[in-house]
């Protein structure tokens, strides 16, 4: 192998790891294990009609789960949930969603 191909493999291979690293902090780890209910059990949410975002964490905080809010926020952004765009009705939280 030539020391340019050599240079080239390195370089590729430092971009393809930076890639990696980057999706798993901007997409994976904000969208998994987010949530923490209490005594790690499963807790009924009820979403009113016309609740917004915000009104969703509310929601949980009151109900007693834990949630890091960046990671709701962005996993809604990436999710395209917007406030005119949350789904009323009965959802079921669970430990460790």
């Amino acid at each position: 192998m030539t020391r340019t191909f050599r240079r080239i493999a390195l370089l590729a291979s430092i971009i393809i790891m930076a890639c990696l690293i980057a999706a798993y902090v901007f997409i994976i780890r904000p969208v998994t294990d987010t949530i923490q209910t209490p005594n790690a059990s499963e807790v009924s949410v009820y979403i009113v009609t016309g609740s917004g975002l915000s009104d969703v964490q509310d929601t949980l905080k009151t109900r007693g789960i834990q949630f890091n809010e960046s990671s709701f926020k962005t996993t809604a952004a990436l999710m395209r949930y917007h406030d005119e765009k949350v789904r009323a009705g009965k959802y079921v939280v669970k430990h460790g969603m």
